[in-house]
């Protein structure tokens, strides 16, 4: 729909050359911010490598557009977070958000997917189940449910008295229909609710420190926005988590469903952020050099 907007209607799409998407994408940055403004145009991009491949188009306008690059966004969620967060969501009557952020904390899984959990979660010893983005196939373990289980228990209870008019098959019931989540925007906008609350007594979870002043990114601008909690970030951190639980990278793919590199990539931007890694990799270096008897 921005894109839409903002297309040039005055030219063709055959004649839409990369003077005409420069422009576009200035006009994307300008109305909806750097970030924004890329992922619309990476799709875009998209769209015309199809066309071109079909032979819609007869050139690729944006093949040689440059995007401006973004840093990383590095936002781990602190226990005491998400605590506040589970008993804002507790407090206003939304039981099921606080139910999905620790289930997504726990499991590391993506909103949707979670949104898809069944009813008997906690019946289950373990739980397979295909992942809607990239198709793979993970296994929660009783260990890892163990961890949530009784959670998972009341869950299955409150929502088989929301549920109207028939029984619930999904584990998670909004509170606002009575009926199981019907899509991810849905348990965004209650989040956002969530958080909005909470972060009138804890104002770290809208992106600023926790004594309340604003963020800053390496440049001195306010960067508060940036570092608002958000619901994707219960996956990361849970990643982080495994890693400082002393997980292997394979051991947190096989909870979490992250390509390999993709988990790589993640940890590499939040090793900086948690010095507890420095501490536990130099104590193993310690160890490791005591064992072997090497000291200079």
């Amino acid at each position: 729909a921005a894109i839409e907007r903002l297309m040039p209607t005055d030219i063709s799409l055959a004649a839409f050359d990369q003077v005409a998407g420069r422009a576009l994408y200035n006009k994307l940055r300008q109305r909806h911010g750097l970030a924004s403004a890329n992922h619309h145009m990476r799709v875009l991009k998209r769209v015309f490598t199809f066309g071109l491949d079909c032979g819609l188009v007869q050139s690729h306008p944006l093949d040689r557009l440059r995007l401006t690059g973004t840093p990383p966004r590095v936002r781990f969620i602190e226990q005491v977070e998400i605590e506040h967060l589970i008993t804002i969501a507790d407090q206003m009557g939304l039981c099921s958000v606080g139910d999905a952020i620790i289930l997504g904390v726990v499991t590391g899984q993506r909103a949707g997917d979670i949104l898809r959990f069944p009813l008997d979660l906690s019946d289950c010893s373990e739980y397979e189940f295909k992942q809607g983005k990239r198709g793979r196939i993970v296994t929660l373990r009783a260990g890892l449910l163990d961890i949530i289980r009784d959670r998972v228990h009341q869950d299955r209870i409150r929502a088989t008295a929301l549920a109207s008019p028939a029984r619930p098959t999904r584990l998670l019931v909004f509170e606002g229909t009575g009926r199981p989540y019907t899509e991810t925007g849905q348990l965004s906008k209650a989040f956002a609710k969530v958080r909005a609350k909470a972060a009138t007594t804890m104002p770290s979870l809208n992106g600023t420190q926790f004594d309340g002043s604003p963020t800053l990114d390496r440049n001195g601008h306010d960067a508060s926005v940036a570092h608002r909690v958000t619901f994707a970030d219960l996956r990361d951190t849970c990643l982080t988590n495994l890693l400082l639980a002393g997980c292997t990278i394979s051991e947190v793919c096989a909870i979490t469903g992250h390509a390999e590199k993709s988990a790589l990539d993640v940890w590499k931007h939040y090793k900086a952020e948690r010095p507890e890694m420095a501490i536990s990799a130099a104590d193993k270096v310690s160890k490791w050099a005591k064992t072997h008897n090497i000291s200079y």
